[in-house]
């Protein structure tokens, strides 16, 4: 028997942790909605991270996961502040203009961003297919959100893509950070604990300045999207997550990131009466394919960057 659940946790761990983590992060989107309840964004954001942060190291406390430098902790702070303050605040804000599908959708842009970034930062220019994923992606959104601007519920449905568009930015410059963090040799989970605890005592540190603690509305189902996002969503998605990246490579394990957007506007429809249109579906159909496009170049680019390396120390070692 033991024989016959390892050999299956071999042939099936790829597609299971795949399947989880698209699954998880497809249903944190609602999970957040449910949390836009009247209590302050950046209040609930802060008290999710706090949460989950406080679970990782007590995890790194219990197992003697080893610390980072100081030089490594001020660009974890960094990453932090960026990628789980500034990102899931915006965010969080952002949600209470649109449905969680349509949030999702337009986080997706993150990839897009990646590129930009990549670019800026450290000059690798996008490839001819990439630019042209991008602008069918881009067009793809104009689709989507063409209808709902006729939506007089949705008169501030503009403020809420700006608000999420600036989240996928700060999304992005902290992958950055993040990567070259993990290239460097960070732990996985230290990385996680530090910039979470960073993010959230940037988020308590506002709300308490803005006195959004009276404003916190606890219900059952505020306090259950709570404890899903920040032990499911926040520590088990990630971790899983890096798992594959770690199994099957950073460009493989980007894959999850495209089948989110469109499980979690099937989730809108169900949860939130998300209405589909032709342009909805043609303009899903563009943003997914931009998306896989994007991380198919990526892929390749980084393959013959491997086989060129691989080619040099073998003819380094020849010589």
């Amino acid at each position: 028997m033991k024989t016959v659940i390892s050999t299956f946790a071999k042939r099936f761990k790829i597609p299971l942790l795949f399947l989880a983590v698209v699954l998880i992060w497809s249903t944190t989107w609602y999970g957040i909605k449910l949390q836009t309840n009247g209590t302050p964004p950046v209040l609930s954001v802060g008290i999710r991270f706090a949460i989950a942060a406080s679970l990782l190291m007590a995890w790194m406390f219990i197992t003697g996961q080893q610390q980072i430098s100081l030089r490594a902790f001020r660009l974890v702070a960094l990453q932090g502040f960026l990628f789980f303050g500034l990102t899931y605040g915006l965010e969080y804000t952002g949600m209470q203009y649109m449905t969680s599908g349509l949030v999702a959708l337009v986080f997706s842009t993150t990839l897009l961003f990646n590129l930009l970034n990549e670019w800026l930062w450290f000059g690798r220019r996008p490839a001819g297919a990439t630019l042209v994923a991008a602008v069918l992606g881009i067009i793809g959104l104009v689709l989507i959100f063409l209808p709902e601007f006729g939506k007089p519920q949705d008169e501030h449905i503009l403020l809420g893509i700006l608000l999420v568009l600036a989240a996928a930015f700060c999304a992005s410059l902290g992958n950055v950070l993040g990567g070259k963090l993990l290239g460097e040799g960070t732990s996985v989970i230290a990385m996680n604990a530090y910039a979470m605890a960073t993010g959230a005592t940037a988020c308590l540190a506002w709300a308490a300045v803005n006195n959004d603690w009276e404003g916190l509305i606890l219900t059952r189902s505020y306090l259950g999207a709570l404890m899903y996002l920040s032990l499911i969503g926040s520590v088990v998605a990630w971790g899983l997550y890096f798992v594959l990246m770690r199994d099957i490579g950073p460009s493989r394990g980007a894959y999850a990131a495209v089948a989110v957007p469109a499980i979690a506007l099937v989730i809108s429809t169900f949860m939130e009466g998300y209405t589909w249109s032709i342009e909805a579906v043609l303009g899903l159909a563009l943003v997914l394919f931009g998306n896989v496009l994007i991380l198919r170049v990526r892929e390749e680019k980084s393959s013959r960057a491997r086989q060129m390396l691989d080619s040099d120390s073998q003819e380094g070692s020849s010589a």
